[in-house]
């Protein structure tokens, strides 16, 4: 058989389902897009609420230039204490990209006051004189630029870690607050033709990782209010390029000198910007909220198929678990593509939301498709933990939307920018999606500004898109892994690997009796069960045996649930497996179809053991289960196409494999019925018909005609029988009028043990014991005197003493409600006798009925049962 033969079963089986589920898709799509409907519309009604809020700079303001305000008479001297003494201007540049000569073009200007203290075009940039460093002793003019040893983003980075370990308090600078540049120049070509530099600035989003200098934290006032206020500003990176601008030009002819200075535009006030955050705060927990709803929807599915025992049926019908799970990662991937993509353009280019429309878009499609395949493969690790579709959504759910939230709060409360998220948080894949949201959202509303360029990015943010790839990989992985060595409600549990590793070869062969623990001997088995077992002991060739049982054991825990069973079943044959219910029959059944594992001993289907071959062994079985296991959106012809391609039919003949069943079975006029369009009896017929549908060597049947009607029930009878030829089958029934009809050998089964083997009339002539004999008094008669008991026994002790004068022999088997029934031997009397005499006594003994009937199935199996 193909392989691909199994995964275009699972792939057009579950295209047909997703067809007809339409409503379910377009609402699992829209989910997300509500959210980001209800964050536009608040952004709207808050946005339209505090428009026209204002606040006007009450003096003109010049950035980067601490010397004018000393040296030029129309602005008021500012010292250095007026400053709040945090005065120190400093730049890092670098200069290691230039040649010797252009080196010496730039020049240094280290601060330090005396003479040839400077060079170069950077001995221009105008200076304030006198002012006290923060880390140093002695007076430094400002601003001075030093030359880290290490390149600028990394000394800067590494300052960040730093500052990011010491005390932290909301509203007061950082005590080493110094550390930190408040700009940097990276100089690419320097001389008298060109300049090519980039320039940056501090954009740290957290006011106190920044200086209060006049560089990128201001003083501000506004109008009518005399006190001074602080607040963080974008316009620091202009004042240093005017500030080199000029220095350059001043080095190309030193006898102009360029007077430049910045003026505001009005200011947008701290309440409106206020206003910004919380929107962006509620955009960095319900966009992250939004895209992590279908997680719940995937898990439920796969639970699903558990709880409805489908993905179990499809197992037993020789179903590789590798093609289920590429076929629904597949299928969960295209919605998640359709969901996430619709997602994206709609906020891109229809709403407009700025964190989505500024930032580059290939960094979106990365966060977006890294989440979406880690929700599938976590889909896959919980499944493995719940058995129920109800408790797989509320779990889903959940963790969707409490880790969520855990994001959020760990972004907003514990680690917010600039503090970087710990790489043991980063691998919890709720929180680095949620972190990366978070960081996008926030870029797009502080001085740093979106993230337009994937060379922009943050290790934090790589390490973020890391963690949910490698989060897709591992949870992919170790879900498929448990879920074979997990037990499940249903199926056999896969060894370890390392189990494996360490363990012996096993060769396929027959054990010995001694290997079984159980001395077969003391079972209370009758002669042909003894027969048979020896039976398949001697056998030779297995391939010519659709089923060979020999000594399976079945325990649960401290329970035996079957002892030794040994069985050969032949081509055409109809196997009849009685007993009540916790006999034993179930766990034979489930353990050759690989539901269950066996405890010892093995069984064989046309030559290939269940212990070592259960692939093989599931490819040559049909299973017909008790209670129908079918998808109610397929039709019968799609439900038999399914299982035709997983048994691995031709594609040339899968088409007419499944007119024959469907012709086998009387549905060809139904062929295009949706199951749930079927009535009771039909849908037993397709569960046959699903059983016959791959060529089978062996049918297990289960209760077939449970819940029929007598007339849907005779019809099944005479299905059954048309399909016999070709294979053997085995039906399990609690109707014995069922296992007459049908079976050409019964097995009564009885506290795991098979008690009986024969024909059905050889069970009956060695169990049965002749006739049965059933009296019953007038009901009139007997309600009148039953209120009264030594009259009601009185008519019932006259019949009593009557059988017992005519049929000494006979064993009185049951008495109720006025009927009673005897067992009689064919040899202690003629059926003529009895009649002649039962009539004559009829009326004086207030006999209303009676009848003789030979031994039927049923009293067999309740004297074996009740013997045992």
């Amino acid at each position: 058989m193909k392989k691909s033969y199994q995964f275009r079963a699972l792939f057009y089986k579950n295209a047909s389902i997703q067809s007809r589920q339409i409503g379910t898709n377009i609402c699992q799509i829209l989910t997300p897009l509500i959210c980001l409907v209800l964050v536009y519309i608040i952004q709207e009604i808050i946005f339209d609420k505090f428009s026209g809020w204002t606040f006007q700079l009450d003096f003109p303001y010049i950035l980067n230039i601490p010397f004018i305000y000393s040296q030029i008479p129309m602005f008021n001297n500012v010292s250095c204490l007026q400053w709040q003494q945090i005065v120190e201007i400093r730049y890092f540049y670098d200069v290691s990209k230039l040649s010797h000569n252009e080196q010496n073009f730039i020049g240094w200007n280290n601060g330090q006051i005396g003479k040839n203290m400077s060079s170069g075009l950077l001995q221009n940039i105008l200076q304030r004189p006198g002012c006290k460093s923060n880390n140093q002793s002695e007076l430094r003019n400002i601003p001075f630029l030093e030359q880290p040893e290490i390149s600028i983003n990394e000394d800067i980075y590494q300052r960040i870690q730093y500052l990011n370990t010491q005390p932290f308090y909301r509203g007061r600078d950082l005590d080493d607050i110094w550390m930190i540049p408040d700009g940097a120049f990276t100089f690419h070509n320097a001389n008298e033709e060109y300049l090519n530099v980039t320039i940056q600035v501090n954009d740290l989003r957290i006011p106190e990782y920044h200086r209060a200098n006049g560089i990128t934290k201001v003083f501000f006032k506004v109008a009518e209010n005399k006190t001074n206020n602080l607040m963080l500003v974008a316009e620091a990176q202009v004042g240093l390029i005017d500030l080199i601008t000029r220095a350059y030009l001043h080095k190309l002819n030193p006898k102009i000198w360029l007077i430049s200075g910045i003026q505001y535009m009005p200011l947008i006030g701290e309440d409106r910007n206020l206003v910004q955050k919380a929107i962006n705060l509620m955009g960095a927990l319900l966009f992250p909220l939004s895209l992590s709803l279908l997680l719940p929807v995937f898990l439920y599915s796969i639970v699903l198929d558990k709880e409805e025992r489908l993905l179990q049926m499809m197992k037993m019908n020789g179903m590789r678990m590798v093609d289920y799970w590429i076929v629904q990662y597949l299928f969960s991937s295209i919605l998640t593509f359709v969901t996430y993509i619709l997602f994206y353009f709609v906020a891109m280019y229809g709403i407009e939301i700025q964190v989505f429309k500024y930032t580059d878009s290939n960094l979106i499609l990365l966060i977006l498709i890294g989440w979406g395949l880690t929700q599938i493969s976590l889909s896959f690790f919980f499944q493995v933990f719940l058995n129920k579709s109800r408790t797989a959504t509320i779990i889903g759910y959940l963790i969707s939307v409490w880790g969520t939230i855990m994001a959020s709060t760990i972004n907003l409360a514990i680690y917010p920018d600039p503090l970087e998220l710990p790489w043991y948080l980063q691998i919890v894949p709720q929180i680095a999606f949620g972190r990366l949201f978070y960081i996008l959202s926030f870029a797009c509303v502080s001085q740093h500004g979106c993230y337009t360029s994937l060379e922009l990015i943050s290790p934090e943010i790589q390490g973020c898109l890391l963690s949910l790839y490698y989060n897709t990989v591992f949870y992919a992985i170790m879900g498929i892994y448990l879920h074979e060595i997990i037990p499940q409600e249903y199926g056999v549990a896969s060894e370890p690997w390392i189990c494996k590793f360490f363990k012996k070869t096993e060769y396929l062969e027959f054990y010995e009796e001694d290997q079984l623990g159980l001395n077969v001997n003391q079972l209370e088995e009758d002669q042909d069960v003894l027969q048979e077992r020896e039976k398949v002991y001697k056998l030779k060739n297995l391939e010519d045996y659709p089923l060979v049982c020999k000594d399976i054991r079945k325990m649960y825990q401290n329970t035996v649930a079957v002892k030794s069973f040994s069985l050969c079943v032949e081509k055409g044959e109809i196997f009849g497996l009685l007993g009540p219910n916790g006999a034993g029959k179930t766990s034979i059944i489930s353990t050759i179809t690989g539901l269950y594992g066996c405890s010892d001993g093995t069984a064989f289907v046309g030559g290939y053991s269940i212990k070592q071959q259960m692939k093989e062994v599931q490819m040559r079985i049909g299973v017909c289960p008790q209670f129908d296991l079918l998808w109610p959106e397929l039709t019968v012809e799609e439900h038999l196409l399914f299982y035709a391609r997983l048994k691995g039919v031709h594609r040339e003949l899968e088409r007419v494999r499944v007119q024959q069943s469907m012709a086998e079975v009387k549905l060809e006029p139904y062929f295009n019925y949706q199951t749930q369009q079927l009535s009771g009896g039909m849908k037993r017929r397709l569960s046959i018909a699903i059983a016959l549908v791959g060529e089978p060597l062996i049918v297990f049947l289960d209760e077939p005609s449970t819940g029929l009607d007598p007339d849907n029930r005779r019809q099944l009878w005479e299905i059954i029988q048309q399909c016999r030829e070709r294979r053997a089958m085995v039906l399990t029934t609690h109707s014995m009028e069922e296992a007459d009809v049908l079976c050409n050998r019964i097995g009564i089964m009885s506290q795991g043990v098979l008690k009986c083997l024969g024909t059905p009339q050889r069970l009956k002539n060695i169990y049965g014991g002749g006739y049965h004999l059933s009296v019953q008094i007038h009901r009139d008669k007997y309600l009148q005197s039953i209120h009264n008991q030594q009259q009601s026994q009185f008519y019932i002790n006259k019949v009593k003493d009557f059988i017992r004068d005519i049929l000494p022999q006979s064993i009185m088997l049951s008495e109720f409600n006025g009927n009673l029934i005897y067992q009689i031997s064919e040899k202690s009397c003629k059926v003529s006798d009895i009649f002649w005499q039962i009539e004559k006594q009829k009326e004086y003994l207030q006999i209303s009925d009676w009848g003789i009937s030979q031994t039927n199935l049923e009293d067999v199996f309740m004297k074996i049962v009740g013997q045992f």
